[in-house]
């Protein structure tokens, strides 16, 4: 899949958002998928882009994060044949920010010392859904970016 935003180009997709990257440009864009509740998928979007507020505020995390946070509005999104399937994403609940190259772990997985030390820090910003976090880690053992993290974790109850 494509954006019409740039050249951008399907890099990964999680439970909530699809990521294109530009690479030309060094920018990625996570647009929100269409799910049955709506307000569940906002609720969530409203905990990630005031998280990475928080984050950018914080002197202690934001070198942590992506730079450049920015929310946007893509105009069509394409697969890979052309056609528009913009109708299967919420395109008005989308952020960019700097595409970071790297391998991404989740957070559960690496040196438990580091781990608690980057989610205190994040906690200690107000920012406490880190369970899902995904992190790479420079050669010195340190996390040096950090992404996919949330103010709340939103909860899906049996009724949604």
């Amino acid at each position: 899949m494509r954006t019409l935003w740039g050249a951008g180009h399907y890099l990964d997709e999680g439970a909530y958002g699809v990521i294109f990257a530009d690479k030309a440009v060094g920018r990625i864009i996570k647009i929100f998928k269409r799910r049955l509740n709506e307000a569940h998928v906002h609720s969530v979007f409203r905990a990630e882009i005031d998280a990475y507020d928080l984050a950018a505020s914080s002197t202690e995390i934001s070198n942590l994060i992506p730079g450049n946070f920015q929310i946007v509005n893509p105009r069509n999104i394409l697969d890979n044949h052309g056609v528009n399937v913009t109708d299967k994403f919420f395109p008005d609940l989308a952020f960019q920010t700097d595409l970071v190259e790297g391998y991404f772990h989740k957070i559960g997985i690496i040196d438990s010392a580091e781990a608690s030390r980057v989610r205190q820090l994040f906690r200690k910003a107000g920012i406490y859904h880190t369970s899902d976090m995904s992190v790479i880690v420079g050669t010195e053992g340190c996390i040096r970016k950090a992404i996919d993290f949330a103010t709340v974790e939103c909860e899906l109850t049996h009724d949604e």
